[in-house]
């Protein structure tokens, strides 16, 4: 029996597509960090916030777009309709644990250990402002936006206005901690 060559083609392409157009969603399950388009678009031209650099040389760091992941330990409502978020700063792995069943079974994954603070104000979507998965303390954010330094004596630390975040609730993401029971 002689199969039509375009029948072929659009069975191996299809088959191609099944198989690799696995999307990691939005808590990114991937084998390596996958930025969401908006993310990507919102950090392409930002630096990793550096908070001794940017208490050192104030003029600088302010004109620059700024970008920080961090876990949340405190969240509190402003009277202008944002939030403001108190984070414990962590390192990014490029690639993310994983446990044995696949690119489901990954985890976004921070340091375990943090190395600062930074206070930042976003506005919050609707979703991650109430419910079960809302950002609250023990949520993992990154934030991309400008620091505001004010008034604010010499060598106090900065606020970063969020222009973009991206938010992983509890249990969304890992730290370098859970080396001992997942894998990369």
């Amino acid at each position: 029996m002689r199969v039509a060559p375009q029948k072929v083609l659009y069975c191996l392409s299809f088959t191609f597509l099944a198989l690799g157009c696995h999307s990691p969603g939005p808590y990114g399950y991937a084998a390596d960090y996958a930025p969401l388009d908006a993310e990507e678009a919102a950090a392409n031209n930002a630096v990793d916030f550096d908070p001794v650099m940017a208490g050192r040389d104030r003029k600088s760091w302010s004109s620059k777009v700024v970008s920080a992941f961090g876990i949340v330990e405190e969240r509190v409502a402003l009277k202008n309709g944002k939030t403001k978020l108190v984070l414990n700063l962590r390192t990014l792995s490029p690639r993310n644990l994983c446990d044995e069943g696949g690119e489901e079974t990954c985890r976004v994954t921070v340091s375990a250990k943090g190395y600062g603070e930074l206070t930042a104000t976003a506005k919050l979507s609707p979703d991650d402002d109430v419910g079960r998965d809302s950002l609250k303390a023990g949520s993992l954010v990154r934030v991309v936006g400008r620091l505001v330094y004010g008034d604010r004596a010499e060598g106090s630390a900065p606020i970063l206005d969020a222009s973009f975040y991206r938010h992983w609730p509890f249990r969304q993401f890992v730290t370098t901690q859970a080396r001992d029971y997942l894998m990369r």
